[in-house]
Formats: structure tokens, sequence, C-alpha cells
């Protein structure tokens, strides 16, 4: 179907392709990794945790059972909020049994989101637009500002685009990242 010389298609997804012929199986993160993904959405600035005991933190992690979007949604949920909110969360969890019976509350949380995003009808474009970029790439804003530019006549020195990608950003809908 796509006859591009050079690029080859990677398809994802939770259901298996039976059409596809080649298959693998991604295995959830090991502690570790999980636990570092974790760190970078809770404590953003430098990863390192703050004000939170080891011991309850792991058992957050735990509860998130190796799952990225459970371990960065949760993160950024827990992100700056006092150790009762921490310790009230867990406790909650512990009382449904598993994170796995509440990912419908992470999917609700994601799609609250993108939701809010309809009183705001240029941030909800650009958020789509952000669709069309291959996933896990850093996009140059000047790029991002120069498809606006002519796909909506949108102000040359992009002064809409930078207040439309801030607000995405206040919104865990993506993530910033200053150049050096």
């Amino acid at each position: 179907m796509f006859q591009i010389q050079g690029c080859k298609v990677l398809v994802t997804s939770r259901f298996l392709f039976p059409r596809f012929s080649f298959t693998y199986e991604l295995s959830l993160l090991n502690y570790e990794d999980a636990r570092t993904l974790f760190c970078y959405s809770a404590f953003p600035s430098d990863g390192i945790p703050i004000n939170v005991t080891d011991d309850l933190m792991n058992k957050i992690v735990k509860f998130c059972k190796g799952l990225p979007l459970a371990l960065t949604v949760v993160g950024a949920l827990l992100c700056g909020q006092p150790v009762l909110k921490w310790k009230t969360t867990l406790k909650k969890w512990s009382e449904s049994g598993s994170i796995l019976q509440l990912n419908i509350n992470i999917l609700h949380s994601l799609k609250s989101s993108v939701d809010a995003l309809d009183e705001l009808p240029i941030a909800k474009e650009c958020f789509l637009d952000l669709g069309s970029f291959p996933e896990d790439e850093r996009i140059s804003a000047m790029v991002l500002m120069d498809m606006r530019v002519e796909l909506y006549n949108l102000d040359d020195e992009g002064m809409h685009t930078s207040e439309t990608l801030h607000e995405l950003s206040l919104r865990n809908l993506i993530s910033l990242v200053p150049l050096r």
C-alpha cells in the first residue's frame, strides 16, 4: 500500500492483525524502567523525588504494573501534589485491587483533556495537526508555525502558535523541550 522508497511502516496496536506476517509483542516495563519513567513524569525538573518516601513511590510504581501510559498519567497527576494526595491515591487503588481495574479512569482522564479543547478550537486543531508527525519524534516549533501559517493563515510571527503550544503543554498533552 505504501510505496515510499526507504520507508517502513510500523503498526502498533493492542490487537493482533492476522494480515501482517511479522509481529512483535512488547513486554511491560521492568521495575527500574517503570520507576524512571514515573519519576520523570512526577518530578519533571530533574526526575529526582522530593518529599516522597521511596516506599510510597515504589508502591505506586508497582500498582502501575509496568504500563507506560499509566506511569506517565499517574506521574503527571501526582506531580506537585502534597504527600497526603499521594497516600490517599494509593489507598484508593489498594481498595479497588488494581490499577488495571482503574484503567478506564486513565482513559477518561486523557479523553477529558482532549474534550476540554473543544472550548479552544485553535488549540484542538493544533493538537490534531501534531498527529500528522511521526510519533515520539521531536517537532520543531518553527515547522509547526510554518504549517499553521499556511493552513490557517495565522500570524507570520508565530505568536498564536506559541501560545497554543504553551496551552497544550499546560494541559499535559505535549511536552515542550527547549533547544540548547
